[in-house]
């Protein structure tokens, strides 16, 4: 069976999908959360993965590369229709196949890039730009400007991208090197160009990262094999960083697990 277990936000309807990778206030006081509703929707019509990118324009999802079962990385493009429940082949993407890439959205066009491929030790650092009304609805790829600085950058995996404001960002992941990066940088698709932007607090590998309202949230990570419970609220108009609540867990029994600040 295809079933993804990917978290898909679409406006304020939230769908259950692939394994994808990866968009608090400060009271002390918790808050109990109440339970939801969980709904299976229409199985991913490409083969099982983990590792997949997706992006939401105009209220459809979609979700393509990523690492199979029968241990390749594929290139295959897919939309999923929240009305219509179901899937639809897009045109592949252009790049090499990758597991890792993250995405972003801007302007109703979706931005993908870095990742790894199929070759241990291979880092991406490209980016691409998808156009949904391009090929005759079938979506058309463009390459866009490379992630980061043009001399030092090397590609990376496990990194954070969030869109707020009509605005897309891309930061912190491991380097080929396997050092966790901290940087952050917009990109601008009126100019082609990658803005260096403040890095969040602390060097991390496989954050979440969510957006609520004008805000992006970057939760979590690993650096160095320590897992960090650390979360930061990124205001992209002032461009500054404000530390919250960090995560706390509890075990089956309610009691707190007590975890690294780091």
């Amino acid at each position: 069976m295809k079933h993804l277990f990917y978290f898909l936000a679409i406006s304020s309807v939230s769908f259950f999908a692939l394994t994808l990778s990866s968009c608090g206030g400060s009271s002390s006081t918790p808050t109990v959360a109440k339970p939801g509703n969980w709904k299976q929707i229409a199985n991913f019509s490409g083969s099982g993965r983990s590792g997949a990118a997706s992006f939401v324009i105009d209220g459809k999802v979609y979700v393509g590369g990523g690492f199979t079962a029968a241990g390749t990385r594929v290139q295959d493009w897919w939309q999923f229709d929240p009305i219509r429940n179901g899937w639809v082949k897009k045109t592949n993407f252009p790049g090499s196949a990758r597991s890792g890439a993250v995405a972003f959205t801007i302007s109703n066009k979706g931005y993908v890039g870095l990742g790894t491929g199929q070759t241990t030790g291979v880092y991406f650092k490209d980016f691409w730009e998808f156009d949904p009304a391009g090929n005759s609805g079938a979506g058309s790829w463009r390459k866009v400007k490379d992630f980061g600085d043009p001399i030092t950058e090397t590609g990376r995996i496990g990194s954070i991208a969030f869109s707020v404001s009509n605005r897309g960002f891309v930061g912190a992941g491991a380097t080929v090197d396997a050092n966790a990066t901290n940087d952050l940088w917009e990109y601008k698709p009126t100019t082609d160009t990658w803005e260096q932007r403040t890095g969040v607090s602390f060097k991390r590998v496989n954050a979440s990262v969510m957006t609520i309202g004008n805000f992006a949230y970057v939760v979590g990570g690993t650096n160095n094999a320590q897992t960090i419970r650390n979360v930061e609220q990124y205001d992209p108009t002032n461009d500054t960083w404000t530390q919250k609540l960090s995560l706390n867990q509890r075990d089956e029994s309610g009691n707190k697990i007590d975890q690294p600040s780091a």
